[in-house]
């Protein structure tokens, strides 16, 4: 499953970016609210936009299944994370399994 976090929004004149943390929980996300039925997903992938709205850069932050671990992705920069630097992120694109 994915969830999109609107950032972007623009007018006549220029591109705005909407920079609030969006609280997520990194597993046992509940979807029976919406879905009708009882669902639980974990997060497996976080997208996160860095910068200004009209440049800046995107990154990846992903789970090692195997090691519970999770890392930051930029280009071919990989980097190990804490779980807690996730959640702080602004996130862009959230990605869940079932």
């Amino acid at each position: 499953m994915f969830i999109h976090i609107k950032r972007f929004s623009k007018n006549n004149f220029f591109k705005e970016k909407n920079p609030t943390i969006v609280n997520f929980p990194l597993k046992g996300l509940d979807m029976e609210e919406i879905l009708g039925v009882r669902c639980k997903y974990d997060l497996i992938g976080n997208v996160v936009h860095s910068g200004k709205a009209d440049s800046g850069s995107y990154r990846v932050q992903v789970i090692h299944h195997t090691t519970n671990e999770w890392f930051d992705i930029q280009d071919l920069i990989v980097t190990p994370i804490i779980a807690q630097q996730v959640v702080v992120s602004e996130s862009y694109i959230l990605l869940y399994k079932k």
